[in-house]
């Protein structure tokens, strides 16, 4: 299948791609937008403005399908609901330019580092962690501050890095373990979407 991308963030930016070819696909384009801090924005405005542009140029690459992947950060609407929301939106805005594309829409709970860390075993394995994140973290990634947890874990001076760690994690995740699926609804959304 080939895939095009329209992502939030740098880490999905960086990681998607890795993704997609690891299950198998072709990866054709990904653009990103940036949601800033996408709480203060509507969600229809953020949507309207910055996603629908980007899904209608990387339509014209006529791929098999066009993955939005946006966060849910602080909102309070469960991501299904936000995505169906944005699904619909997309669709009118397809009708209307007389474009046909299949578009998926992906809201991360509550970013796309949830979906990449959902391998926790993965980040213990990071050189400079002082503690285990999978403990850190439980058995669920859903909802949490991932990224705040990952911090914690690491010895000074580290951190976490979106391109660096993301790409790592995305690259080397363990896409077909069932433990690793149950930890995020997000990842089960994404591996659904490129069956």
């Amino acid at each position: 299948m080939r895939v095009c991308c329209v992502v939030e963030g740098k880490t999905e930016y960086f990681a998607l791609p890795k993704i997609v070819g690891r299950l198998g696909h072709i990866h054709v384009l990904t653009l990103k937008f940036d949601g800033g801090n996408n709480d203060d924005c509507p969600w229809d405005t953020l949507i309207k403005k910055r996603i629908v542009p980007r899904v209608l140029g990387v339509a014209l690459k006529h791929p098999d399908k066009i993955l939005v992947v946006c966060d849910r950060e602080g909102r309070n609407e469960c991501p299904p609901t936000l995505a169906k929301a944005a699904a619909a939106i997309i669709e009118n805005a397809l009708t209307e330019e007389n474009i046909i594309a299949n578009v998926a829409v992906i809201v991360c709970d509550r970013r796309f580092e949830n979906l990449i860390m959902a391998d926790t075993h993965l980040v213990d394995r990071f050189s400079f962690m002082n503690e285990k994140f999978s403990d850190a973290v439980g058995n669920e990634v859903d909802g949490k501050s991932v990224e705040g947890k990952f911090n914690d874990c690491c010895r000074s001076p580290h951190s976490y890095d979106k391109v660096l760690h993301g790409s790592a994690l995305a690259q080397k995740m363990d896409l077909a373990c069932p433990e690793v699926q149950q930890r995020s609804r997000t990842l089960r959304k994404l591996l659904k979407e490129l069956q």
